[in-house]
């Protein structure tokens, strides 16, 4: 075999490898916040993949930020619960692939039975891009 075909292979070999590693996903970037606006550390949110039924479980840190990295392209569901507050519902946020979706997450006072459904879609902002 000569250096031509030989560096053709490994071109192809490399080409395919690069294509295979590139997956459409994307992130949520959730902050927890409580009805004065104060940020909810400790809370647990749960996102589901409306079209696999797959779940991810994540805890907001101090700063009441929680990150779910790596989603595949699609449409989600998201709970959020804290101790002493309703569970919230969050549904049909979209993740695009190439992109961090901010989203707003409010807790309402409450006992833990208690859950409050976010009718519509929920606003969303997007900070990682600067294109309009």
């Amino acid at each position: 075999m000569n250096l031509r075909a030989l560096s053709l292979i490994f071109l192809a070999i490399l080409s395919v490898a690069f294509a295979w590693g590139q997956r459409p996903t994307g992130d949520i970037r959730a902050t927890v916040f409580d009805p004065s606006g104060t940020v909810v550390p400790r809370a647990t949110l749960t996102i589901t993949d409306k079209a696999t039924g797959i779940t991810k479980t994540a805890i907001s840190g101090d700063n009441g930020l929680c990150l779910f990295l790596n989603l595949l392209a699609g449409t989600y569901d998201l709970s959020a619960r804290g101790d002493g507050f309703q569970t919230s519902v969050y549904s049909g946020l979209v993740v695009d692939t190439g992109r961090a979706t901010e989203l707003r997450v409010e807790l309402k006072l409450g006992t833990v039975n208690e859950t409050v459904q976010v009718a519509g879609e929920a606003a969303l902002l997007e900070t990682s891009v600067t294109q309009v």
